[in-house]
């Protein structure tokens, strides 16, 4: 379908009204958290960050629609590392149509500048912010979130594409998966780019493919580590299970 002005528009006005409803309940969750310091307020937050990306694209329905295969692939398998590549703003919304409720997503630092709203849960809930930091601290910050039995997110492309196309992986997911010995569970998203493009406020409204792959168990490490880079031999290969799902719908990416 075509964009329009006016479709943008009601689409982001929609978005707005109901972060507005639901942002207060982020606030409430920091406030108790701080005067607690609860665990348990930690999970409500990424509980809360869960049903707020789900109740979004559900309100947005007219213009989204998101078919999800295999949704449940990351439940009894936390703590856990999921992969996913990046096409748009919407992604991080796509994380609620997957059913790992305890995501704890590592992301750059625009979202905790820009979403301000929901600053508030998402430190309570235990984002991570990895741009901007010495690498030891975002290292033990992820060691930390995945002993609270957490699902880290890592975009290992480190930006949105630009054209549809799989680009490089950076290492950092690959890395700490060996090192604690966690699964990784890939999740392949087709179509959110074409839907609001990178840098855009254009509405396309359309459908968004999601499929969660088959995890990636621990025991299935020994043949990388027997690599001169274990962390290297992992991520060609996570990199070509996202080419294998996405070369028909888009051309072959740079490599990894």
């Amino acid at each position: 379908m075509r964009s329009s002005r006016a479709g943008s528009i009601i689409f982001f006005s929609i978005l707005l009204l109901w972060s507005a409803l639901l942002a207060p309940v982020g606030w409430i969750l920091y406030l108790l958290h701080a005067l607690t310091k609860a665990r348990a307020i930690r999970r409500w937050a990424r509980l809360a960050g869960w049903i707020y990306g789900r109740s979004s694209l559900l309100v947005l329905r007219p213009f989204i629609k998101v078919n999800c295969q295999n949704p449940r692939e990351g439940m009894g398998k936390l703590p856990c590392i999921i992969t996913a590549n990046h096409q748009s703003i919407l992604d991080l919304y796509l994380l609620g149509f997957q059913g790992v409720t305890q995501v704890c997503p590592v992301t750059k630092s625009w979202p905790f500048r820009l979403l301000l709203p929901f600053t508030a849960v998402m430190r309570t809930a235990g984002y991570i912010e990895a741009e901007g930091h010495p690498v030891e601290q975002v290292a033990r910050e992820c060691r930390q979130r995945l002993k609270e039995g957490a699902a880290l997110v890592f975009y290992p492309e480190g930006q949105r594409s630009r054209d549809g196309r799989l680009g490089r992986f950076h290492s950092g997911a690959f890395q700490l998966a060996l090192k604690e010995n966690v699964p990784i569970v890939p999740m392949v998203i087709k179509n959110s780019g074409t839907v609001i493009k990178p840098g855009s406020f254009s509405v396309f409204p359309g459908t968004v493919e999601m499929e969660m792959l088959p995890a990636i168990m621990p025991s299935a490490y020994g043949k990388f580590r027997q690599k001169a880079l274990p962390h290297r031999a992992l991520l060609k290969h996570v990199h070509q299970l996202y080419q294998e799902k996405l070369q028909p719908c888009y051309p072959e990416g740079e490599g990894v």
